[in-house]
């Protein structure tokens, strides 16, 4: 990387979450390596709170200046100028009005890098996102089936699509037996060797029904299993209300505190429910196989990409479902798929991201052509 040069990190939003997380991190991390990030945010943002201690030099902005506005975008301009910022990263779609304005107001002195937060849903291929998408430097995506996703449904040059996934430390992920048995003590106190099955309770509706009812089924099955359930308020209350019969014995159910992120969440579970076409950017299916726990998927193409063609899961869906066989499967893994992890953390190494991200913007032209 040149000496001297600074790469912001852009979080506009005031919420903490796991997406906001690993920017901090990912800052944090590779600064370690002499290389400069500055945390750009609001004051008063959970973000900019969480940015004090992690070493990152940090410059804070109020709200009006990060509206999808030209006032705002003007103010924002003359901030990256007077701090010497001309390599931005963002990872929240929502921002690229703001930051393509701002880039425009700097003569296209301003390399925009994305970090995709999420599928894309549908096709963006209308003029008002081509434009926006083209003033993208790079597109970073996790996947090659995500890459493929983003070619087919944007008009982005194909060549600004780059395969780089997030690298998440595997050596918090890395529990003892010791461990896992505390911890499944204290999920289930009143249980001698429960099988539990975590599950992060997504906000997509689709997906909450879907996964619930194969959860209800595999508890009518299987008196030994337990779940561990997280996420938002929201979704919990939803997921009763639409699948009350998955809580009738609410003794074999525990709602977690912890978040999707928190490596204790994933401490005490034998394997934990993964919906593939939310991930990988929610993390979950990296922090299960980096845990060493069993997967347990639906089968469709990013699956497919995640865990090696059924390898390193077990996959329901296309007419088949959750059988005997594939529960015992759950019993003779016992909490621990070490390929997994080996599979995984080939993947999401500090090294590999840093030495990638380096030579991407060292790519990267000082000025680009608006189109």
């Amino acid at each position: 990387m040149k000496k001297g040069l600074k790469i912001g990190l852009f979080i506009g939003d005031k919420h903490y979450d796991v997406v906001k997380r690993e920017m901090l991190l990912t800052g944090q991390m590779l600064s370690k390596d002499s290389l400069e990030f500055v945390l750009i945010g609001r004051k008063k943002g959970e973000p900019y709170k969480k940015a004090k201690h992690s070493g990152l030099h940090r410059i804070g902005l109020g709200k009006s200046s990060v509206r999808n506005d030209f006032n705002a975008s003007l103010r924002f301009a003359n901030t990256l100028r007077e701090e010497g910022i001309s390599t931005l990263i963002f990872r929240d779609h929502k921002e690229t009005g703001l930051l393509v304005t701002t880039k425009f107001l700097m003569k296209g002195r301003l390399r925009l890098i994305y970090i995709q937060d999420r599928p894309l849903a549908e096709m963006k291929r209308d003029f008002l996102h081509t434009f926006r998408f083209n003033q993208i430097d790079a597109w970073l995506t996790p996947l090659n089936h995500t890459a493929t996703d983003v070619k087919r449904g944007t008009n982005l040059d194909h060549s600004k699509v780059h395969v780089i996934p997030i690298p998440i430390s595997r050596k918090q992920f890395d529990f003892s037996d010791e461990e896992r048995h505390k911890a499944k003590t204290q999920l289930f106190p009143n249980d001698s060797d429960p099988k539990i099955i975590g599950w992060h309770v997504p906000d997509e509706v689709g997906f909450i029904e879907t996964t619930g009812k194969v959860l209800t089924e595999l508890l009518k099955v299987h008196s030994d299993v337990r779940l561990s359930l997280n996420g938002s308020a929201g979704s919990i209350d939803y997921l009763k209300e639409k699948i009350p019969d998955l809580f009738v014995d609410e003794h074999r159910i525990v709602i977690s505190s912890y978040q999707v992120y928190d490596p204790q969440f994933y401490m005490g579970l034998d394997a934990c429910m993964v919906d593939p076409e939310l991930e990988p950017f929610l993390g979950v299916a990296y922090r299960t196989l980096l845990s060493g726990i069993l997967p347990i998927s639906r089968k469709c193409l990013i699956g497919n990409e995640l865990f090696d063609n059924g390898k390193y899961s077990v996959e329901y869906g296309n007419g088949s479902s959750l059988s005997d066989d594939d529960l015992m499967t759950l019993h003779l893994q016992n909490g621990a798929l070490p390929n997994s992890r080996k599979h995984i953390g080939k993947r999401l190494t500090k090294k590999r991201f840093k030495e990638n991200l380096e030579a991407l913007i060292n790519a990267l032209p000082k000025k680009s052509v608006a189109r």
